[in-house]
């Protein structure tokens, strides 16, 4: 079988095979277009079916010996003319020996055009995915005067084959109220170029949409495909099969060892008796995988219809580990020095997916601990109930901070990475002004609003996707004995874009926005200030050093902030990688930025280890508009991106 000698071939340890990315858009046209064709099994009219044999087969790959590894020898460069289709042409290059081995040279003439003629079938193939069924190809060798060789293919695509208009029938009968995909949207309406993958696609999508109409069990039954080469039309029937309809029974566990039935019932969005639905059970599915309880989830109905028409489903569930405990150290030259956090957290509690987290972190400035309650999906059926406590003692330049925080809101977990979360916030603050020496008490109440639109590809070195935050909060109480009302507001956004296919180079950014709303002559305590500099902010500055300072050059924040930062990651060798970033602040008193404000800037040049857990960063940065106060340049270690 023809498909069988192509994969060979590519298999060949020193061939094309290895070469290609399977995650590459581009190379993947290797393995489904071949694929494609193979299973398209077109059946042209008998006159012409010489043509089409490189489509028959009977299923099977012959084991042949592995060919003999190549000889090096002569070099040869190649040249193929004749192709305006740039999918087409990439194809080629990707799967032809002549091209993919190139650089390997051959012992001698004999040895080129041999290989040239074993490209031939695999020049039909890849001409035929493409619509072209009746290209020819003529090759020319000559040498190039350094004992080398330059091969030339000429490729006469002749006319590209289009579609009639597809056909779909039914065993049962004709059936109106079925209603089919569009077919224009999936590129195989009437006059649509005949690519053997976009009818193979279109036919699964025709299968799906079938199913999301009440017909788990629908089948394609035959393929049928009929060239026309007079006219270069191909016209594809598709048989179905639809079975019974169908309607969504009893939902049964498996595997629910230690959690009780009524958390996962929490995420199921149908009711028994609902017409079937595959999108649903697969919602379903991904709705129990985010919990992170279960390692495993299957959501299935029975192989075989049921007579009633009432199709059962069962979930099948691995439960994974409920505890995790971690501990990680970073370290900066700026004032805090060494730190590290501890954090541990358990996933099932109290057996209906309530989490518990808590956590500590610190380093030679102060420490914060924090603990977490979240009950899922206990408010409006849809929504967790979290509470959230956060104890602070953390001296800084201007001020020291021991605080009392307490949250209590519902969050909505929304489908494609969106979330929101609103509750009541309640502080109560000894904020030690050490400029003015003086010792002040707050107290404040109000609500949080917080949004976020996470698509991230991976959390602590993310390669595609972007990270969106948003928070309103408007407080009201006591500061410095006095009654202040103020509301803030910041957002931030961090982005990241894969260069290559292998995500070995990545460009990211990120900026963020603050303001706090207010009359001047109310106070806006210290720890509800904005600050920037230091890492996650500007690196080649001391934590909270940019921005207005007093005469002690302490930091005293503002009520403005907008940073901006750009990296470009490069995983160079191996597990190494390299890192080149710029990023910029200005924190400003006013709650709007003023022409005067200072825009400050670090430069600098990371190293990256990226190991099992995630990137092991190490960061050198320096200041360009260095100020008495600023250090020469400032050095991080840590786990995990900067942003």
């Amino acid at each position: 079988m023809v498909l069988g000698r192509t994969r060979r071939r590519l298999q060949h340890s020193s061939g094309a095979w290895e070469s290609l990315d399977h995650n590459n858009p581009k190379h993947s046209w290797v393995m489904a277009s071949c694929l494609s064709m193979i299973m398209l099994g077109l059946s042209p009219t008998a006159t012409h079916a010489g043509l089409f044999d490189v489509f028959f087969g009977d299923g099977e790959t012959q084991q042949l010996p592995n060919p003999p590894a190549p000889i090096d020898g002569n070099p040869y460069d190649v040249t193929i003319n004749g192709i305006d289709d740039d999918n087409a042409l990439d194809l080629l290059q990707d799967t032809m020996l002549t091209t993919t081995l190139a650089e390997q040279g051959v012992p001698d003439r004999i040895f080129l055009e041999a290989r040239i003629e074993q490209d031939k079938d695999d020049f039909r193939q890849v001409m035929n995915a493409f619509g072209y069924y009746n290209a020819s190809i003529t090759t020319q060798i000559t040498t190039n005067g350094n004992d080398g060789y330059h091969v030339i293919f000429d490729v006469t695509p002749g006319n590209r084959f289009h579609l009639e208009p597809i056909s779909v029938q039914f065993v049962q009968g004709p059936n109106p109220d079925i209603i089919l995909p569009d077919f224009v949207a999936l590129e195989i309406a009437e006059d649509f170029p005949a690519i053997a993958r976009n009818v193979l696609d279109g036919e699964k999508e025709i299968l799906r949409t079938i199913r999301a109409q009440g017909y788990a069990y629908a089948k394609l039954v035959r393929r049928e495909t009929t060239a026309d080469l007079g006219h270069s039309r191909l016209s594809v029937q598709f048989d179905i099969a639809l079975g019974p309809k169908m309607v969504i029974g009893k939902t049964s566990y498996v595997g629910l060892l230690g959690i009780k039935k009524e958390f996962p019932e929490r995420y199921r969005e149908y009711e028994e008796g609902d017409p079937y639905s595959p999108q649903l059970l697969a919602d379903f599915r991904k709705a129990l995988s985010r919990t992170e309880i279960f390692s495993k989830v299957l959501v299935e109905i029975p192989e075989q219809p049921p007579e009633n028409g009432v199709v059962p489903v069962t979930v099948s569930v691995d439960p994974g580990k409920p505890r995790s405990f971690s501990v990680s150290l970073d370290y900066a030259t700026d004032d805090r020095g060494l730190g590290g956090k501890a954090a541990f957290v358990h996933r099932n509690i109290l057996g209906s997916g309530e989490r518990l987290s808590l956590s500590i972190e610190g380093d030679q400035k102060g420490s914060i601990g924090a603990g977490e309650f979240v009950v899922p999906r206990v408010i409006f059926g849809s929504h967790d109930a979290v509470g959230r406590v956060v104890l602070t003692s953390e001296e800084k330049d201007n001020h020291e901070e021991y605080s009392f925080i307490s949250q209590a809101g519902m969050k909505r977990p929304v489908a494609n990475g969106f979330s929101y979360e609103l509750g009541g916030y309640y502080e109560v603050a000894e904020i030690k002004d050490l400029t003015a020496n003086t010792d002040n008490w707050n107290q404040l109440t109000g609500f949080y609003l917080d949004t976020s639109l996470d698509t991230r590809d991976d959390r602590l070195n993310p390669a595609n996707g972007f990270n969106i935050h948003a928070r309103v909060m408007p407080l009201f109480g006591i500061v410095d004995d006095e009654p202040s009302d103020f509301i803030e507001l910041e957002g931030s956004l961090a982005a990241y874009y894969a260069i290559d296919d292998a995500k070995r180079y990545v460009l990211a950014g990120r900026t963020r926005l603050g303001t706090v709303i207010s009359s001047e002559h109310q106070k806006v305590p210290d720890n509800h200030r904005f600050y920037a500099g230091g890492a996650g902010s500007v690196r080649g500055y001391d934590r909270d050093i940019i921005g207005p300072l007093d005469n002690q050059n302490n930091p005293e924040g503002g009520r403005f902030v907008f940073e901006v930062g750009a990296e470009i990651r490069a995983q160079i060798y191996g597990d190494v990688g390299l890192a080149l970033f710029a990023e910029s602040a200005m924190v400003d008193e006013q709650p709007n930025p003023q022409a005067d404000t200072d825009l400050q800037t670090g430069v600098g040049v990371g190293l990256r280890y990226y190991s099992p857990v995630g990137p092991v960063r190490l960061d050198l940065a320096i200041p360009l508009e260095k100020r008495a106060v600023d250090s020469d340049f400032e050095l991080y270690i840590s786990l995990g991106q900067a942003f």
